[in-house]
C-alpha cells in the first residue's frame, strides 16, 4: 500500500519538524498540541494526498511557519496603542 510505504529518513525530518513546532509554540505560550497537529497535518497533506515527496513536506512546513509569522505580526499590528480595530 502507498500510504505505508515512509522512509526512515521521512519520520526523522517529520518528527524533528513537529518537535520544533511543538517547542516554539509552548516559548511562545501557544497550545503545542495545536501546533503540532498543523505540522503533522501539513505533512501528510503535502506526501500523501498531494504527492509531494519529501521536499514538498519540508516546503510546507516552511509556508506553515511563514503563515504563523505573517498571522502573528498581523495581530500585534492590530494591537497597538493609537491604531483603529
Amino acid at each position: 500500500m502507498p500510504l505505508l510505504q515512509v522512509s526512515l529518513l521521512e519520520v526523522v525530518v517529520l518528527a524533528l519538524c513537529v518537535v520544533w513546532f511543538v517547542r516554539s509554540a509552548r516559548a511562545d505560550k501557544r497550545s503545542p498540541l495545536l501546533w503540532g497537529a498543523l505540522s503533522l497535518s501539513t505533512w501528510i497533506l503535502s506526501t500523501r494526498l498531494f504527492g509531494f515527496g519529501m521536499f514538498g513536506a519540508l516546503f510546507s512546513q516552511i509556508l506553515l511557519l511563514a503563515g504563523h509569522t505573517g498571522w502573528e505580526m498581523w495581530r500585534e499590528r492590530s494591537r497597538q496603542p493609537g491604531r483603529e480595530p
